[in-house]
Parts: C-alpha cells; structure tokens; sequence
C-alpha cells in the first residue's frame, strides 16, 4: 500500500507539472520548455509503470482458480454424515482361524462302536466231540478222564481247567468245540497234572477247520508252559495232547485255565 501512495504522489506532481508548464508556456524560454517538458514524461512514465505494477501486484496477490488449485484429498477424509467412523483399534488382518477339535461323539456314535469282547473258559463250554486215538470203540462223544476240573502243573494250581485222560505210547486225546467264528484268540498254560507218574515228554497240539496239527508245547512233569494261538475266522478247534516215550496210564493232559476271547454273548449256552 505504501509503495501504491509514492507512486500517486508522483503522478500529482507530474500533473502540477504538467499545468506549470500550460500556464508559463508563453513566459519560458525555449530551455525552460524543454526541461519542463522531459520532467513532464518521466512523471509521466513512473505514473505509467506504477499503474502498470500495481495491477501485477493484484493479480498475484488474486487466488488461482485453476486446475492446480484444487486442494488434495486426504486419505483420512471424515466420514460423510450418516457413515461410521471406523474404530482405530480396528484391524484389517483376517481373524485367525480357530484349530480343529475332534467332535465330541454322540450317544449314536458310542452305541455303534464295537462292545467289548468276553472272555470264555474253555472248562465252561462242552466240546462238541473227544476222542483217545486206537482205543477200542474210540469212546468218541464220551471218553472218561476228560472234562472240566482243578489242576495242578509244579507249582501253580489252575482252577479252571479242562483236563483229558491218555493212554500213553504215542496215542493222542483229541478234544475238539466250535468257535463259530466269533472267537480271535486262544490263551491257556498246558502240562501234565502231579498226579501223573510218568517222567516222558509230553506234546500239544492245535487244528484249525481241519488244517494239520500245529505244535503249541512240549513239555515235561512239573513244568506249566503258556501258549496262544489266533482264532479270527475260525469255526472250529481241535485240541490233542501225547505222550512221546514209553507207555504211562493214568496221564492227565491239563489245559490250564483254558480261556477264549470271543464276541459277548456268542458262545452263552
């Protein structure tokens, strides 16, 4: 502003000037003229030029309305009015994904499931046949010395056994039942009973549906050995027991708490 009032000052000066010079015109010499007619320009031409500086001063002074005048848009412009704000704990991560956990079963699934197996004592079923090889009239279906009674092998008394008389000399007790196949597994502890006089070897075996006797044990007086074999699918077993030696009577081939593992229910009488 203040440089806007000298140059106006100037200007009436070159105005007085300028009506000096019309009024003496007639009275100056033609020097004086001259020198008040150059001092009459440059008052003249400095008006000009502030004139001319003043509307530059406004022009830049003028906001710009041009395309670079728009104001850039923050990112983090307000929420227009009806919108959220979104809360500053907020987290653009995805929400973890919970491990799995096995579902707990229902009453359904656990009445499915497969029961508990039962364990049978071979004492506790009757065999379907027995039989003591090369005796006259076979005595098949009902040979004497055989059946469900205590026993002692040594040491060990087995309550629950099943015991099969023998005539010695080679000749074999065959018992034989029926598994149906609802049996898996056989377990028992075999020997001969104290009672027994002789001092021979003595051998048991094992047939399943008819297939070739597999040896199981051979032991001797006082002397329990526990044995097992697997029944899955089988329908029926033969159990036989020898004397390897010389001919003893009375031997009494014990099956030691003889017991099946079998399907509940399946062998019930």
């Amino acid at each position: 502003m203040g440089k806007l009032l000298g140059y106006i000052v100037l200007a009436l000066l070159g105005v007085v000037l300028a009506i000096l010079g019309a009024v003496l015109h007639d009275r100056l010499k033609v020097s004086g003229r001259i020198s008040l007619g150059v001092g009459g320009t440059i008052v003249a031409l400095v008006f000009g030029y502030a004139v001319v500086q003043v509307w530059m001063d406004d022009i830049s002074a003028s906001p710009s309305v041009g395309p670079s005048a728009t104001a850039p848009v923050s990112a983090s412009a307000e929420p227009s009015e009806g919108e959220e704000s979104p809360s500053p704990e907020a987290s653009t991560s995805e929400p973890p994904i919970p491990s799995a956990s096995p579902a707990p079963s229902t009453p359904r699934e656990e009445s499915e499931s497969a029961p508990a197996a039962t364990i049978y004592y071979l004492a506790d079923i009757y065999p379907v046949a027995t039989e003591k090889e090369n005796r006259p009239g076979r005595c098949t279906g009902g040979c004497t010395g055989f059946g469900p009674r205590s026993a002692r092998i040594g040491t060990n008394v087995y309550p629950k056994s099943y015991v099969m008389g023998n005539d010695g000399d080679g000749r074999r007790s065959v018992a034989t039942w029926n598994t149906a196949r609802n049996c898996s597994r056989l377990e028992m502890t075999v020997g001969v009973d104290n009672s027994t006089v002789t001092r021979s070897r003595f051998t048991f075996t094992i047939s399943r549906d008819g297939e070739p006797p597999k040896e199981l044990a051979t032991t001797g007086l006082a002397d329990p050995y526990k044995v097992s074999a697997e029944l899955d699918g089988v329908t029926q077993i033969q159990i036989a027991a020898y004397v390897s030696g010389a001919e003893a009577e009375g031997v009494k081939m014990v099956l030691g708490d003889a017991v099946l593992t079998c399907f509940p229910g399946s062998l019930d009488r």
